[in-house]
């Protein structure tokens, strides 16, 4: 179980663990499903390297997710904004177009395209579009890491501290 509960309203970063030394996850956008009974089922937008893929291996999708689901691996889920008045329709309209290739503004910071790549250019895009407030991509990006690093370690070494994933709200992002 997630705690604190998201609402249906939340838009969320949130990180899967794939490994814990090192850290590694797989960063997603997720929305709440207004019409489920439970904030913990909803739409996860990323980007996946199975599917229909582009020259670089890549391709966006947009599935139903469970984020309080111990299979899922879903270890820290981060309140970026809220809908106020938007849609998960209107949120695939601006995810869905991202190019599947490191964005012009990372090209000195990244020397490959992944998941964490398409979620920093979709914070950027939703941004520009009013959904989310967010001016500092790098600062949320640290962020997110940190509490990522910090779920990490605590499964890594501490497990018996681990009470399951966490939900926090972002300092760099409404």
């Amino acid at each position: 179980m997630i705690t604190p509960q998201p609402t249906s309203n939340n838009i969320l970063v949130t990180l899967q663990l794939m490994t814990t030394v090192p850290p590694c996850f797989h960063w997603a956008i997720f929305v709440g499903d207004p019409s489920c009974s439970t904030p913990c089922s909803g739409i996860k937008f990323h980007a996946i390297t199975v599917g229909q893929q582009t020259e670089t291996g890549w391709s966006y999708d947009k599935t139903g997710f469970r984020i309080d689901t111990v299979d899922f691996g879903v270890v820290v889920a981060v309140v970026i904004g809220n809908l106020k008045g938007k849609s998960v329709d209107d949120i695939d309209n601006v995810l869905k177009n991202i190019p599947m290739q490191v964005p012009a503004i990372d090209v000195e910071k990244e020397p490959r395209f992944s998941c964490r790549v398409w979620c920093r250019e979709a914070l950027r895009r939703l941004d520009k579009e009013g959904i989310i407030s967010c001016s500092d991509i790098n600062a949320m990006e640290k962020e997110v890491w940190e509490y990522g690093e910090a779920a990490a370690d605590i499964l890594e070494n501490h497990k018996e501290d681990w009470k399951g994933p966490s939900l926090v709200t972002a300092h760099n992002s409404k």
